[in-house]
């Protein structure tokens, strides 16, 4: 039972976080993660705690580069092991705001790469990429 009310609030939470997506004028830039925190997720409870903290750690400083002109990057920190950093699987792809899903889509519907929720709220801006399971504080690079 408590884990099914665990479940529960979790996707609640998540739906309220998703609610909100910006302009895509406004998504234009680029932006650096700044802060990182995990989502309480039960399945994340028998996962190797090393496993956990690299999850969390492998966004920090990272660039989301979101081009006016459709094309998406997204470089890691130079302290993220090669073996990440290096896959073209976020390299150069289209980028579009899906409104009625709510959410940034990140290359072509078939390739299905990912879908970023974008949060705003008190002046900051919170970025979630579906499927893992982290809330990163991010900033626009000036």
């Amino acid at each position: 039972m408590k884990q099914a009310l665990l479940v529960i609030v979790f996707f609640i939470a998540t739906q309220l976080l998703y609610a909100q997506l910006p302009p895509r004028d406004s998504l234009v830039g680029k932006w650096i993660c700044k802060e990182v925190k995990m989502l309480d997720d039960p399945s994340l409870k028998t996962e190797d705690p090393k496993v956990v903290a690299q999850m969390t750690n492998v966004f920090i400083k990272s660039v989301f580069d979101f081009n006016s002109n459709g094309k998406f990057n997204l470089k890691f920190d130079q302290s993220v092991p090669k073996e990440i950093s290096q896959g073209s699987e976020f390299l150069n792809k289209n980028w579009t705001v899906d409104l009625a899903k709510g959410y940034i889509r990140i290359g072509e519907a078939k390739e299905n790469i990912a879908q970023i929720y974008v949060k705003q709220n008190n002046n900051k801006t919170f970025f979630i990429i579906q499927d893992i399971p982290v809330l990163m504080l991010v900033e626009r690079v000036r």
